[in-house]
């Protein structure tokens, strides 16, 4: 995807199974700071919670998703002094909170959606010259950050990743594609510091942390380390895809329901539904479902049916499409989902079920929810 599901979300994505239209912080949190630092601090945030850097009252600058440590506390640098916007744990657009960063003193700003700021990052830094810039992505990154200084930076630029592990937490891989998919050549300059020279067109920075003494975020007693879909589960709970469902536990063979889909496709593609049923408008005016059935378990083909328009929406490609009969179960496909199915095979999101079956009909788990979403992301996000 263009917007990578773990990244780019412009919002949280919740989890499945315990999706709420309810999960904001309980108080507005503190966004603030102070003497021209460039280090922009939020305060009194839920544990952990996702948190969104914007360049611009009207969100399309997405510049960083970073999590808070367990305490609701955490700090990001910015590399330009600017009015910027802060998102917390699954807060409305409206509710964003602007915090200025001056060279002299900082004014913060409460919950508001103001005009948007002129210059600043969303056009680039620096001074002026023919050069056209690029931006740099962050994928969505947990139990760290990293920052980019400039964020716009022109083909040639020297560009600087600050990374920042949250408390317990360290680096275990970072790195950084082109457009193409194509890896660009790191320099570590210090623990912290890595550089790169920008090449021509966008690049996305992936990173991710892992705990210091070597355990797992992902371990879920009812996720053995066979469990057919461990890498996926591991991957979707790493991400903020998806989430346990407390006790340590997972479940994965939970059915997921329409309307969970709904709401996790709405936010990735830009919006922040208030609710279920704004989620179901969302779905219903982009053509991705009907509307219908919401609380219903999703079926395998629905699921790759809603895929399949969101990829359409979104202008991924929508070629490739396999020759379905060589299942046994093919025949049994709904002609409305013939096509997606069709697509989903061949762009290897769906490879049938254990005993070689499409089942279009049967529910989709978590677990199968995950595998495929990875799936999703891996052929579409690089």
């Amino acid at each position: 995807m263009k917007k990578r599901i773990s990244a780019l979300v412009l919002s949280v994505v919740l989890c499945l199974g315990l999706l709420s239209t309810t999960a904001f912080a309980a108080s507005t949190p503190s966004v603030t700071s102070t003497d021209g630092s460039k280090v922009i601090k939020v305060t009194g945030a839920d544990s952990n919670a996702l948190c969104a850097l914007w360049g611009d009252a009207e969100f399309k600058n997405l510049l960083l998703l970073f999590y808070a440590d367990e305490n609701g506390v955490a700090s990001v640098t910015v590399d330009a002094f600017n009015t910027y916007y802060v998102g917390v744990n699954g807060q409305s657009q409206d509710k964003a909170i602007s915090v200025v960063v001056k060279d002299k003193a900082t004014t913060p700003v409460g919950p508001s959606n103001p005009d948007r700021p002129s210059g600043g990052s969303s056009h680039g830094g620096g001074g002026g010259g023919s050069s056209v810039s690029k931006k740099v992505t962050v994928n969505s990154t947990k139990n760290g950050s990293v920052s980019v200084s400039p964020s716009y930076p022109s083909k040639g630029n020297k560009v600087t990743l600050t990374v920042r592990p949250n408390s317990g937490y360290v680096l275990d891989s970072i790195k950084v594609l082109d457009s193409k998919g194509n890896e660009v050549a790191l320099t570590k300059e210090a623990d912290n510091k890595y550089t790169f020279i920008m090449p021509d067109g966008k690049v996305t920075v992936d990173a991710k942390f892992v705990k210091a003494d070597g355990s797992s975020d992902a371990a879920f007693s009812d996720v053995p380390d066979t469990h057919w879909a461990i890498k996926e589960i591991t991957w979707a709970a790493e991400n903020g895809i998806m989430n346990g469902i407390g006790g340590g536990q997972f479940a994965p063979d939970r059915t997921v329901t329409r309307q969970q889909l709904w709401m996790v496709m709405a936010r990735l593609g830009g919006s922040n539904p208030a609710d279920m049923a704004a989620a179901r408008s969302w779905a219903m005016s982009n053509n991705i479902s009907d509307g219908t059935r919401p609380g219903e378990a999703l079926t395998r083909q629905q699921l790759v049916a809603i895929l399949y328009r969101y990829a359409q929406l979104m202008g991924y490609p929508t070629t490739g499409a396999a020759d379905t009969s060589t299942f046994p179960d093919h025949a049994t496909v709904s002609a409305y989902a013939k096509d997606a199915m069709a697509w989903a095979v061949g762009n290897g999101i769906v490879t049938g079920t254990s005993d070689g079956r499409l089942n279009p009909g049967g529910t989709a788990s978590r677990a199968q929810f995950a595998v495929i979403m990875y799936r999703f992301d891996q052929k579409f996000a690089n």
